[in-house]
C-alpha cells in the first residue's frame, strides 16, 4: 500500500513537472535552478547562487526540488538575506536525508510566482452588489431594516437585579 502511495505521488509530482517545467516558457516563469554554495552545520541555511538580480528580496518563499528527473520535494525555504548576486535561505523543517550539500543543484519555485499565476491580471473597476432587501437603511441608525428587532412583549424574572 505505501509502495502504491508513493509510486501515485511521484507521477503526480512529475505530471506537475511536465505540465509546468517541461517547455521552456513555463520553466522560465516558474522553476528556477540555482547551485548551493555553502551549507550551516545545522544543514538548515543555504546559501544560493542567485539574487537581486533575479529578482528576489527579503521574505520571499520558495518550495525546493531536487532531481531534475523526478523533483523531489526538500522543504520550504525563505530568503534571510539577497544581495546582488547571491542570497541566504533559511529552512524551519527539513529532513536530515533531504538537506543540500554544497555544489548541488536545486531548484526552486517561489510561491508569489506560482500564486500570480502566467497572466497579469490588471483590475479597472470593482463595483459592490448586495441583496434587494439589504437596500433600505433606516437613516437615523444606518443599520439595514432586516437586521431590526422590535418586541413589546417582557417576560419578568423570579428576582430583579437592582443597579446603581
Amino acid at each position: 500500500m505505501e509502495m502504491s502511495k508513493a509510486f501515485w505521488r511521484n507521477c503526480c509530482y512529475l505530471l506537475a513537472w511536465i505540465c509546468l517545467g517541461y517547455s521552456s516558457y513555463s520553466h522560465a516563469q516558474f522553476f528556477h535552478s540555482a547551485t548551493v554554495g555553502d551549507v550551516s552545520k545545522s544543514g538548515k541555511s543555504i546559501l544560493l547562487n542567485r539574487g537581486m538580480v533575479e529578482g528576489l528580496k527579503t521574505g520571499v518563499r520558495a518550495r525546493f526540488y531536487q532531481d531534475e528527473a523526478q523533483m523531489n520535494f526538500v522543504g520550504v525555504g525563505e530568503v534571510v538575506k539577497v544581495n546582488d548576486n547571491y542570497s541566504f535561505w533559511y529552512f524551519s523543517n527539513i529532513p536530515e536525508q533531504l538537506r543540500p550539500r554544497p555544489s548541488q543543484k536545486l531548484f526552486f519555485a517561489v510561491e508569489e510566482d506560482v500564486l500570480r499565476g502566467r497572466r497579469p491580471l490588471k483590475i479597472v473597476q470593482t463595483k459592490s452588489v448586495q441583496a434587494r432587501d439589504r437596500d433600505e437603511v433606516d437613516q437615523e441608525n444606518l443599520i439595514p431594516n432586516d437586521l431590526i428587532q422590535k418586541q413589546n412583549s417582557h417576560l419578568e424574572g423570579e428576582r430583579a437585579v437592582k443597579t446603581k
